[in-house]
């Protein structure tokens, strides 16, 4: 993680904390060089983890690909809704 202050990349994790019924984790974050802290969200986009390979039929490509969109979604309204609640 690059610190927002002075753009060192040498930073460490101080806190972590499950958000949205653990959908999200929010970090609390410290430069080593400037000492400013700030928070992350980090959010998690994919509920599944999987494979693709080229036997997959058409019909399993299509509901993985509509899964993703649906979870991408999901995570921008994630983002959103906390930053608006800020």
């Amino acid at each position: 993680m690059i610190c927002p202050e002075c753009r060192n990349r040498r930073t460490i994790v101080i806190d972590s904390r499950d958000v949205n019924e653990r959908r999200a984790k929010r970090r609390r974050r410290a430069c080593l060089k400037c000492k400013h802290r700030w928070s992350t969200i980090e959010v998690n986009v994919l509920k599944f983890r999987y494979s693709l390979q080229n036997e997959l039929k058409r019909e399993y490509r299509a509901q993985i690909i509509q899964a993703v969109k649906d979870d991408l979604n999901s995570a921008l309204g994630i983002v959103f809704k906390t930053l608006v609640e800020r």
